[in-house]
């Protein structure tokens, strides 16, 4: 098992016990130093002080475990207004708000090359992602072509 699999077994422990949702985690090397991201969410949305509080049991919980052996950065953060949406049921949780999608490569079942489609998210349909593009399209994307998802925020 990876270390970041590891980590986010650990992270998902301890978030069930909490009023948090694990948006995402991430353990990766950014500018030459290790950051463990972790990306908190609650009902009414997320302040400093639960970041903070999340932040520091985690990182107790970390020492105890003493799986990370290296120096790394803990970042504990809320999703923002442009929430990621990185599970399936995000697609269907967010569903009437608009988004924007990046694909790995191209979908072959959908007749055009683009690698990046923004529009409404109509839901989810099985394995498939439905989006009613700009240009008023409604496409149906493979959950698993995604490379990235936001939410776009409306000013």
């Amino acid at each position: 098992m990876s270390l970041e699999k590891e980590l986010l077994g650990l992270c998902e422990e301890y978030i069930e016990t909490t009023e948090y949702e694990l948006v995402n985690l991430t353990y990766r090397v950014e500018s030459g130093r290790k950051v463990l991201r972790v990306m908190i969410d609650k009902k009414g949305g997320v302040t400093l002080d639960d970041c903070s509080n999340v932040s520091r049991a985690f990182e107790k919980i970390l020492d105890e475990r003493d799986i990370v052996k290296e120096q790394y950065v803990l970042e504990v953060s809320s999703p923002g207004v442009d929430r990621p949406l990185v599970k399936l049921a995000d697609f269907e949780r967010f569903k009437e708000n608009e988004v924007k999608i990046t694909l790995l490569a191209p979908v072959l079942t959908i007749n055009d090359k683009r690698l990046v489609y923004r529009g409404y998210l109509i839901g989810t349909e099985g394995e498939f992602i439905k989006v009613k593009t700009k240009e008023d399209e409604l496409v149906s994307i493979p959950f698993n072509s995604i490379k990235k998802a936001n939410i776009v925020y409306q000013f």
